[in-house]
């Protein structure tokens, strides 16, 4: 009788397979976030460009200045109510506000969805005159969105490049002074919001302070209001907030 030609299939022969599938599953997996991440890219990029003008500075040893045309961005993208720049970690990006803390976590300006998500205020903010105010957004592995506030780690960094922060919203332009930079729990008192103009707001600014890896030297102002960043860790067990406290009206 003639043999059979056909082979016989051996664990061995199943485990390559296996293993084969694997790693094409991996690579499509990350060929996807990649891609991903690079639609979140431009789609800000784009953003960016329409929305953003630079200003030449009136004297020669004055910076170039940013200018966001809040109005057009608020009536393309409703949602739309403010934009953070912090040049020293190369942020600037909108702010939206959804009906709850999920809806922009995964979302575009656009609401198409993507990984980066938005950057998005609290949904329990009234607006950027609450004393205090959250502001959320991914660590991204590409450094994107507010993965860069983790620098503001080491002070070294801080004493290099200063604590900067820009707020522009429909009312004008904001600066702020970094106050603190810390690692807290995702259930953190920092998280409180709804404070009055009282002896406990004072209380929270002086324990924002006292939470900071370091001291930034920015003396506290009672009744400032106070915008928080917050961001993952890399493992994202823990949270790196930073406070930033408003020191001055530069526009509007």
């Amino acid at each position: 009788m003639k043999k059979s030609s056909r082979k016989k299939i051996t664990i061995l022969d199943i485990v390559l397979w296996l293993a084969i599938a694997g790693v094409v599953i991996s690579a499509g997996v990350l060929g996807w976030k990649l891609w991903g991440y690079r639609q979140g890219q431009k789609t800000y990029q784009d953003i960016e460009e329409v929305y953003t003008v630079k200003k030449e500075p009136q004297q020669a040893d004055e910076p170039e200045e940013t200018v966001i045309d809040m109005q057009k961005l608020h009536e393309e993208y409703p949602d739309a109510i403010g934009w953070l720049e912090i040049d020293a970690l190369g942020i600037s990006y909108p702010i939206l506000q959804g009906p709850d803390n999920a809806y922009y976590l995964y979302r575009l300006p656009d609401k198409t969805y993507n990984a980066s998500g938005s950057l998005f205020l609290d949904y329990a903010n009234e607006g950027w005159n609450d004393l205090h105010t959250l502001v959320y957004g991914h660590n991204m592995r590409d450094g994107s969105m507010l993965a860069g506030i983790l620098k503001y780690m080491d002070a070294s960094f801080y004493q290099e490049n200063g604590g900067e922060v820009l707020l522009h919203t429909l009312d004008g332009v904001w600066k702020y002074e970094m106050i603190s930079i810390a690692q807290v729990a995702p259930d953190s008192e920092i998280y409180t919001l709804g404070f009055g103009d009282d002896e406990n707001y004072w209380n929270f600014m002086e324990q924002i302070k006292a939470l900071s890896a370091y001291d930034t030297g920015v003396e506290l102002v009672k009744g400032s209001p106070i915008m928080t960043l917050s961001t993952c860790t890399k493992d994202g067990k823990n949270r790196i907030v930073l406070s930033a406290m408003r020191t001055e009206k530069v526009e509007g």
